[in-house]
């Protein structure tokens, strides 16, 4: 679905095998997705508001959080980060990581 919507705003999507709870393989994936032609990673999953917040570790070791929860309902494990200076944009390239 998120992937129809990139498509429908102009932009092409790519989605990615999932990947196991381990904040070191996501965030392998993430930097691997970053340095080649993807323009934005979308990461679904893996983010918590407990103990299990493997996006959140993945996401500080290879580049910055920016925003970690959100006081809406659902929504609060929401993350927002950069990582090598790619931040969310309009239109580019997207990798979806379910």
């Amino acid at each position: 679905m998120l992937g129809h919507l990139v498509r429908a705003h102009g932009g092409t999507y790519c989605r990615h095998e999932p990947i196991d709870d381990d904040p070191a393989r996501i965030g392998e994936a993430i930097r691997d997705a970053v340095s080649g032609q993807f323009d934005m990673v979308l990461v679904i999953g893996g983010s918590s508001a407990g103990s299990r917040d493997f996006t959140k570790e993945a996401v500080e070791r290879v580049g910055e959080v920016l925003v970690h929860g959100i006081t809406i309902m659902p929504g609060k494990p929401t993350l927002l980060g950069v990582v090598a200076e790619r931040p969310a944009k309009n239109g580019g390239t997207v990798k979806l990581t379910l």
